[in-house]
């Protein structure tokens, strides 16, 4: 494998394509063709196809055709203190020991392919989603983290918070979403102009967030609220969750109550009588978290 073909498969793996047939189809080449590229067979490859495949990554035909891999490029000690936000995350991460894309995602909850797309400059003008984790972990504000102001000068070479809460961060939905989660994330369109929020409760699976926009749910959760949900968690007796209603497509805010082995919710909402949890009644996760806006 060549530059071209390592930059290529990398990118499947981050945008979740899983083979060399479905990256085919999604930009419209030969398969065939594609797996002599991507065998590093094709040493001239064809501009029109680097351009198909670098139009459907987001990326520009430099990044895929210019053979100096990411891990091999470092700031300069000037950039340190002038750096965009790509160098000054490359260099925090060489500062500690060359911490790898993977190790810097499961301590800070920022996904992967974020990481990486801030690294390689792809990402340009990161989400504060995704910043304040990164700059919270380093030691430095988020301003430094994106390279608006210098690293302080007094930093110490090689310090980071050392944090035992994992966090994760999920995306924000829209209330008609939760039906169709988690198959929405499959949605190429599903990361365009969404908000991401950030969880501290420990979540490890699947999870998405939600705001309250009314006050249905009071005096447990007021307008403006934002509820981080665990879709894996199995509930237990007294767990706040979410379920929905099947043939009405309507999603409900109340408390799980357990009596002799059946389940039961009990809605937050006055309008709407308690629930025995059946195929028409499906809970859709735990709420795990919740935040207020004071």
């Amino acid at each position: 494998m060549n530059s071209l073909s390592v930059k290529i498969t990398n990118l499947m793996m981050i945008n979740g394509i899983a083979n060399e047939s479905q990256l085919a189809r999604c930009v419209g080449i030969y398969q065939p063709t594609l797996s002599r590229l991507l065998a590093g067979k094709i040493y001239k490859p064809n501009q029109r196809i680097i351009r198909k495949i670098a139009e459907f990554f987001d990326v520009s035909v430099d990044h895929l055709l210019v053979d100096s891999p990411l891990q091999s490029v470092y700031i300069s000690e000037a950039e340190r203190y002038h750096g965009s936000p790509s160098s000054v995350l490359r260099y925090l991460m060489q500062d500690i020991g060359n911490m790898s894309e993977g190790e810097l995602s499961r301590r800070t909850g920022v996904p992967q392919p974020t990481i990486h797309r801030i690294l390689s400059g792809m990402t340009p003008n990161p989400r504060i989603e995704s910043i304040e984790p990164l700059a919270e972990f380093f030691n430095i504000s988020p301003d430094q983290m994106l390279g608006r102001i210098p690293l302080p000068k007094d930093r110490i070479s090689g310090s980071f918070a050392v944090t035992t809460a994992t966090k994760k961060i999920v995306p924000l939905l829209n209330w008609m979403e939760i039906a169709y989660w988690p198959e929405i994330i499959k949605d190429p369109n599903f990361k365009t102009e969404r908000n991401w929020i950030t969880s501290e409760s420990g979540i490890k699976g699947s999870a998405f967030a939600l705001k309250i926009s009314n006050v249905d749910y009071l005096p447990e959760f007021r307008k403006g609220t934002v509820i981080i949900i665990d879709y894996t968690r199995m509930p237990k007796e007294g767990d706040f969750v979410l379920a929905l209603l099947t043939n009405k497509n309507q999603i409900v805010v109340g408390q799980l109550s357990r009596e002799k082995k059946q389940d039961t919710l009990m809605p937050l909402s006055q309008g709407i009588k308690e629930l025995t949890i059946n195929e028409r009644v499906k809970l859709c996760g735990v709420i795990a978290e919740a935040k207020h806006n004071f």
